[in-house]
């Protein structure tokens, strides 16, 4: 009977969250071996959630060690995980031996989640302090890209909360208003007396949560309810969060932007592209889902 073995290869944990998933351009790789090394080697994909599944038929010789290879094929790493045990002679398809989570040393291909100007960030705290700054002493225009890599290699794969941000080509008058307001009701106390402060202190403010808060989904949920709130969008959810890192960019772009067309009247572009970054090995593919903001002084 052929065995099987199951897992999920993950980046390591980042600014860009603890979970995420190595996205299909890889393979996984069990090598079996024997006193005198590899007996056996069987190889399987990795999908978009970053599991794997490699059935195989055991060899003869008498396995004693076990280690899973993961290769990226389109940066052409590549990560040797030792399993501490041999592989369970009583795995089979529907019950395979469970490895857990194998995590690699890379980063992942959208670990700059945000440009503005020229200006990259990794984690959403300093794309908020830089923000913040903006705010206070905007100069125009202000060109902000957020990058993701395509889940299921369309790049046309947005989460909820970045669709939120196709509201802002032609928003409703009071969106701005009615988004600081309900922070302040259901957030944060502030302290400034003017829109323009406000929204800069708030955004100061998200300068100070991690990753690990966001993963945590209370306080993204509860801020991107609010923004879906004000804009009176027609479909309603209290859980939009998919992916925080990215999730939370999409939020502070939306109150920036917000904030510049209060004080200067300013309009902004929203552009939704995907491109395909292609591999260095010439197999599989990479596409990123893009959106890009430019803001105008009005």
């Amino acid at each position: 009977m052929d065995l099987a073995i199951r897992g999920r290869a993950l980046y390591n944990p980042g600014p860009w969250g603890s979970k995420r998933p190595l996205r299909k351009a890889g393979n996984a790789t069990a090598y079996l071996m024997d006193r005198t090394g590899p007996v056996f080697s069987a190889m399987a994909p990795i999908g978009a959630d970053g599991r794997f599944l490699i059935v195989y038929t055991p060899p003869a010789a008498r396995v004693t060690d076990f280690y899973i290879e993961i290769h990226s094929v389109c940066s052409g790493d590549k990560h040797m995980h030792h399993v501490n045990r041999p592989p369970n002679p009583r795995s089979f398809v529907l019950v395979p031996d469970e490895l857990g989570d194998i995590e690699v040393p890379w980063e992942p291909v959208d670990a700059e989640l945000a440009h503005v100007n020229s200006s990259h960030f990794k984690d959403t705290a300093a794309f908020a302090q830089k923000l913040s700054a903006l705010v206070k002493s905007p100069s125009y225009p202000v060109r902000i890209s957020l990058e993701r890599e395509s889940a299921d290699g369309t790049g046309k794969d947005y989460t909820p909360a970045q669709k939120l941000l196709i509201p802002l080509k032609a928003p409703r008058d009071v969106f701005f208003k009615h988004i600081i307001e309900d922070i302040q009701d259901e957030l944060m106390k502030t302290k400034s007396d003017t829109m323009n402060g406000l929204a800069a202190e708030i955004l100061e403010r998200f300068a100070s949560v991690d990753i690990k808060t966001l993963e945590q989904g209370g306080l993204l949920n509860r801020l991107l309810a609010i923004i879906q709130r004000a804009f009176a969008t027609s479909s309603y959810s209290e859980q939009l969060s998919q992916e925080p890192a990215h999730d939370m960019a999409a939020a502070l772009t939306i109150i920036f932007v917000g904030a510049l067309m209060k004080k200067d009247k300013a309009t902004a572009t929203i552009m939704f592209r995907d491109w395909n970054l292609g591999c260095v090995s010439g197999q599989g593919s990479r596409v990123m889902s893009t959106i890009g903001v430019s803001v105008n002084k009005g």
